[in-house]
């Protein structure tokens, strides 16, 4: 630990602090061998700082490892707003769905009014995204309001965890 130290300290740099749960690994043992622990820390030089006084580590809840992600934001960005145009992200579950392959085709087969054939494709492509976006909004619902709610669970689990609630994390 102390050349650690010696190697932050030579390439001066600052410890960025977190936003989070203050753990960020656990040994994943139930009971009294549970143990969870600060390993993980975001560093910076003090030129980077003063560029990006606005950056924020969040230290995120765990999917499968025993350590925990660290995500550095900055505050000061652009965000989206209602106007931007949300982009589309073909969902590879959708592929399970018998009626996937039943909206692309149906979308296809639609009559366009286009000139030549790439304002075709274009036209296609437009239509298939659509057709996809309303049926995957009645098929499945709000997926990412379903993530984000079990992510915001699963945090909460974590960040109480004695060790008694390693079962029902796996399980979430």
């Amino acid at each position: 630990m102390d050349r650690f130290q010696e190697a932050v300290n030579k390439c001066s740099l600052f410890y960025m602090g977190y936003v989070g749960s203050k753990f960020t690994w656990n040994n994943g043992r139930q009971g009294p061998a549970f143990v969870k622990e600060r390993l993980d820390r975001a560093f910076c030089n003090g030129k980077w700082s003063d560029q990006n006084n606005d950056a924020r580590v969040h230290i995120l809840p765990t999917l499968s490892s025993d350590h925990s992600p660290l995500w550095i934001t900055y505050d000061q960005l652009p965000r989206p707003g209602p106007s931007a145009t949300k982009a589309f992200r073909f969902e590879a579950r959708w592929l399970l769905d018998g009626e996937c392959y039943q909206q692309v085709e149906n979308s296809w087969k639609a009559p366009k009014i286009v000139r030549g054939k790439m304002e075709c494709m274009i036209a296609g492509l437009q239509h298939c995204k659509e057709k996809l976006t309303q049926w995957s909004g009645k098929r499945f619902g709000n997926t990412r309001r379903g993530v984000k709610d079990n992510m915001d669970a699963l945090a909460q689990l974590q960040n109480s965890n004695s060790g008694q609630l390693t079962e029902q994390i796996r399980h979430l």
